[in-house]
């Protein structure tokens, strides 16, 4: 029992250690940076959380259920090989057209570039070591974009170019991380590339790869809408509620990092439970969160608060966490049993959703663009989760019970 304890402790550290730069970064950065700064930052991280699926193809979706065993095996050696070439590509183009160019639209382009390959690598690292049951370890490499924001964001504090550093941070990062995947990786055969391997390999991951880019759109849309429909400090504003309510999540993260395996691999009955309380969780969380934000006057001591005039969108985010946590459970649940189409289809509903009503708003003459897209993303979420909670208990992949109510309950 003491040795289970301390090896959970540690785990828990690790993860805590990791989900920090998670947190801080975007914080140090609304701090720091000048209103209009920040919301560009959280712009191009919305933008990158997109590009960087798109470019991995769903090839990280292989290596983690390839991992577990199955007929996904098979083709995990070609989904390594292109992770690498794809991620070294794209450092290599967005390095060398920053030194480059000269328009900032296109330094700034450069920028998502590199974000984005990062994204790969990281989705890669953190499949594999989630399979292999070092869940904490992997939550290290999950947050190596704010990992090297927090690093360009400490030099400009301290004087320092904060483009200059955070593209050669990056840069070296990427490098390093390409090592870590060979290293914890089986070795990428020399036909991995060919086109029959290739082949066979993206015939599986394109299942992973249009449920994953869509839900990065998905939870990206708001931000990067409001950048579209808006300006630079709307996206800071929401974001900022947004950043705090989000701290939330870490408890869900915790238990589908560290427990993945338990988790997702083990029998129904303790999957449902598990979730469930998870969520919960959450929720309690994002309640005294919310409470906190409401309640203390954080902008008198310094710190990047919500607006007075945007305290109904604490209320708001806070149901947003509730709702996030609860799709990317049931997310887990239908990955672990080879149905990525039946997430993509869920996650579509909930994106056409959130773009159908948005654009109706705007179609009536809404001007105000947070409330807007804010409704419509609990909408979408919404729908999201209804749908996904249709498909996982008509497959016997979810039991929602009174017992396991009661179990979630009484701890």
């Amino acid at each position: 029992m003491l040795r289970h304890a301390k090896h959970l402790f540690a785990q828990a550290s690790i993860f805590a250690l990791s989900k920090s730069a998670v947190l801080l970064a975007p914080f140090f950065a609304a701090w720091s940076l000048s209103t209009g700064e920040y919301g560009a930052v959280e712009w191009w991280l919305s933008v990158s959380m997109v590009v960087g699926p798109v470019l991995a193809l769903g090839m990280h979706g292989v290596i983690a259920y390839g991992t577990l065993g199955g007929s996904l095996t098979q083709h995990l050696s070609s989904a390594t090989a292109y992770v690498l070439v794809a991620s070294t590509m794209a450092i290599v183009v967005s390095c060398s057209v920053f030194h480059l160019a000269s328009q900032q639209w296109l330094i700034f382009a450069t920028v998502i570039g590199l974000q984005s390959a990062i994204v790969v690598l990281q989705l890669a690292i953190s499949a594999r070591m989630k399979a292999l049951g070092k869940g904490a370890v992997a939550s290290l490499f999950e947050s190596t974009v704010y990992l090297t924001l927090l690093v360009g964001l400490a030099a400009h504090w301290l004087g320092m170019d904060f483009l200059n550093v955070y593209v050669k941070i990056m840069t070296l990062c990427g490098g390093v991380m390409g090592g870590v995947l060979l290293w914890i990786s089986p070795r990428p055969q020399r036909d991995a590339l060919n086109v029959r391997a290739m082949k066979g390999a993206l015939l599986q991951s394109y299942k992973f790869l249009i449920g994953g880019v869509l839900m990065a759109a998905f939870m990206g849309g708001p931000r990067i809408l409001l950048g579209l429909l808006d300006d630079e400090t709307a996206v800071a504003t929401f974001s900022i509620v947004f950043r705090w309510l989000s701290i939330a999540i870490v408890v869900h993260q915790f238990i589908n990092t560290v427990f993945f395996k338990r988790v997702y691999g083990g029998a129904v009955k303790y999957r449902s439970t598990a979730i469930m309380a998870s969520v919960t969780l959450v929720g309690l969380a994002a309640l005294i969160i919310a409470m906190a934000l409401v309640f203390i006057p954080g902008e008198q001591l310094g710190l990047p608060w919500p607006l007075f005039e945007d305290r109904w969108l604490i209320a708001t985010m806070a149901l947003v966490m509730v709702f996030w946590a609860a799709s990317a459970s049931l997310e887990g649940v239908l990955g672990s049993a080879a149905r990525p189409g039946l997430q993509t289809l869920s996650v579509a509903m909930g994106g056409t959703t959130f773009l159908a009503f948005t654009g109706i708003g705007v179609c009536l003459g809404v001007t105000d663009f947070k409330w807007l897209v804010s409704l419509a993303w609990i909408i979408g979420f919404l729908s999201i989760v209804l749908m996904q909670l249709r498909w996982v208990m008509k497959l016997g992949l979810f039991a929602f019970t009174r017992r396991n109510a009661v179990k979630v309950g009484s701890r």
